[in-house]
């Protein structure tokens, strides 16, 4: 299981958990506005696969963004609120092939 911590650099403050569930949270980035995104599948009550979420200052996860196939990675461009991510567009088949 993977979690996402916020780290006072200067030492002042408590590391505090920002996120967490129970399958993990992953690939992090901050957006331009300085906006914390990451990705998480966050339970049983939400679309199976990971989704993308995004997390106030001081609030609570919220998803913004999920793709039927999960979605795998994820970029913010630095200075532009602009996001790009992966995501599987077909669902994954396996095929007998020994009565073919």
């Amino acid at each position: 299981m993977s979690e996402l911590w916020e780290v006072d650099p200067a030492g002042e403050r408590e590391a505090r958990l920002v996120s967490g569930s129970a399958p993990g949270d992953f690939a992090p980035v901050f957006t331009a506005d300085g906006s914390l995104l990451f990705f998480s599948e966050r339970g049983p009550h939400e679309p199976q696969g990971a989704a993308l979420w995004a997390l106030s200052e001081h609030g609570e996860a919220e998803r913004i963004a999920h793709h039927p196939g999960g979605m795998t990675a994820l970029t913010a461009a630095s200075h532009a609120s602009t996001l790009a991510w992966t995501a599987a567009l077909l669902r994954t088949f396996s095929l007998n092939c020994t009565n073919l």
